[in-house]
């Protein structure tokens, strides 16, 4: 805190408000996010969860090759 001495020897503290607010931390993921490597694992999370989505729906689709019954068949409990 920068604070200086006037002409009757007083310290007085800084003139603007904003100075002498600490800022709040921000929380971690937001911090990280907020770096280039932070947005790089974002993109690579997202492409993980992508592609598990098409190799899922493949596999949907492709039983269709396995014949009637198969598609037919409900989960018994």
């Amino acid at each position: 805190m920068n604070s200086t001495i006037n002409s009757t020897g007083l310290r007085r503290g800084p003139v603007s408000a904003t100075a002498v607010k600490s800022r709040r931390r921000r929380p971690f993921f937001l911090d990280l996010y907020s770096t280039a490597v932070g947005k790089k694992y974002v993109m690579a999370i997202t492409g993980l969860a992508m592609i598990g989505f098409v190799v899922f729906h493949m596999i949907g689709n492709l039983k269709m090759y396995l014949g009637q019954a198969d598609l037919d068949t409900t989960p018994s409990s």
